[in-house]
């Protein structure tokens, strides 16, 4: 509940990198690499992420960026329309599913509503049943090409800051 019980998703991803074996991840909306990205870089955690993909710019421009910089097939980005999943599974350490968006404000200071699960409380058929979540949103999903960096620059409102990580 972050803001009312101290409980923030940061607390989680600090503690984990020893024992996570890859980190799979479904949220809607990203715009700050510094909460999960770049950890997953500086710690070499594989990561496969899906994003939303819509007529804005639910993930931003300079994550994006990041990630087809990395031309890594152990840090992959996808896209998905109609997608507003909030799922972070630290492989080896737990799954976390609630409301919170990779922002600043839902790591820090919101009240945002989920739950976690440690590895040792995932049965089998709760394992299945987010790698079926993973599967499908793979079935559906649109790769991140050089092309779609280039449309999602051009949707990016000049008032939005495409710099901006925050």
């Amino acid at each position: 509940m972050g803001g009312i019980n101290g409980h923030y998703l940061r607390n989680i991803t600090m503690n984990c990198a020893p024992d996570t074996s890859e980190v799979l991840a479904a949220v809607a909306y990203a715009t700050d690499a510094s909460l999960l990205f770049d950890w997953c870089w500086q710690n070499s955690i594989p990561l496969r992420f899906y994003g939303r993909l819509d007529d804005g710019v639910a993930v931003s421009v300079p994550i994006l960026t990041d990630f087809l910089s990395k031309k890594s097939q152990k840090f992959v980005c996808r896209l998905v329309q109609h997608h507003h999943a909030k799922v972070i599974w630290w492989r080896g350490v737990g799954v976390y599913i609630g409301s919170a968006n990779l922002s600043g404000g839902a790591w820090y200071k919101n009240v945002e509503a989920g739950c976690f699960f440690s590895d040792e409380e995932i049965t089998d058929d709760m394992a299945s049943d987010i790698l079926d979540l993973f599967a499908t949103l793979e079935a559906n999903a649109t790769p991140l090409t050089e092309e779609l960096l280039e449309e999602m620059k051009r949707r990016v409102p000049a008032s939005f800051g495409r710099d901006s990580r925050s």
